[in-house]
């Protein structure tokens, strides 16, 4: 029997590959906890001594979607942490990932339309790029609204979107979603609330290692579906490149437009220009949350669209 003298090492653990990756980049805890600050990834430079010390490992979304930021900014291959992070140290049962919402009365139509597709909400979706195209019809409510997203390589599942649309109040009218570039449609479903339309998409052709793919689609809502005077984005993880834009050339102008976002249970309101009639915001490093463009005429406090919630 041939016996190898030299077996092979054991793969490194995560706080040995942080630390070595620290090192070789020659940057600080206090120069990468800013970074991930700005990057709307906050953590602590307490926390990541312990991460690279091994004293602690990340747990709960928000800490892995900074995993991911860190990845990106060490100069490492996606996944070279997230691999190498063990099994949760905490007692007892780890608490189940939570929607992106303040109020968390439509956590159960979110989740149960989630299982209702067969996807795990705790499941990474990869999606490196989105921007979403609002149009309005004349009366300045949500018509159409076009997506492109560029998706990673997917993590132990085929390419599965999941999308679900939250209407302001209960409805029996689905929203029209039209798979354009290199996705399809492949299940449907309503919750019995009606407060819920789940959809899944299949991406044609799912990207390998280090490769990516684009897909696009479009969710058209049809009268009498309730519509809204506000486009939104939520998402349970870190999106890298986000954009949200509304076209508002077939409404009259709004006499007052704002981004609202509501990030760790915090909600934070911005006043945009009203004078044009379309609204943009670019987000780098969006955080596990939600974020909208909403807009309205006469007052603005004589109310305004209620987030999806």
């Amino acid at each position: 029997m041939h016996l190898d003298p030299s077996p092979p090492a054991p793969v490194a653990g995560f706080a040995e590959t942080l630390r070595e990756a620290i090192a070789a980049r020659g940057t600080s805890l206090a120069q990468l906890s800013d970074r991930l600050r700005r990057h709307g990834n906050p953590v602590s430079i307490a926390t990541l001594s312990c991460w690279q010390n091994g004293t602690r490992q990340p747990e709960g979304v928000c800490s892995l979607a900074a995993v991911e930021e860190l990845e990106t900014l060490l100069l490492l291959d996606s996944g070279t942490l997230q691999r190498r992070i063990g099994h949760s140290r905490r007692a007892g049962r780890p608490p189940k990932p939570r929607a992106p919402c303040e109020d968390w009365t439509r956590e159960g139509p979110i989740l149960d339309t989630f299982r209702a597709l067969g996807i795990d909400p705790a499941a990474s979706f990869n999606t490196h790029s989105v921007h979403a195209v609002c149009t309005t019809d004349a009366h300045g409510l949500v018509d159409t609204i076009h997506y492109r997203a560029i998706l990673r390589p997917p993590s132990g599942r085929a390419g599965l979107i999941p999308y679900i649309d939250l209407p302001g109040v209960p409805t029996d009218v689905w929203p029209e979603l039209t798979a354009v570039t290199g996705c399809r449609v492949v299940q449907r479903h309503a919750h019995s609330s009606r407060m819920a339309f789940g959809m899944l998409l299949a991406v044609d052709d799912p990207p390998e290692q280090r490769q990516s793919a684009l897909i696009e689609f479009t969710l058209h809502y049809p009268l009498p579906y309730p519509r809204d005077r506000l486009v939104t984005y939520a998402s349970m993880y870190r999106t890298p490149e986000l954009l949200l834009h509304v076209d508002l050339a077939r409404s009259p102008s709004p006499t007052w437009i704002e981004e609202v976002t509501m990030v760790g249970g915090e909600e934070e309101i911005v006043p945009l220009p009203p004078a044009n009639r379309t609204a943009t915001t670019v987000r780098s490093g969006f955080a596990p949350g939600l974020i909208a463009l909403r807009w309205g005429y006469g007052s603005r406090e004589d109310g305004a669209d209620p987030l999806p919630l």
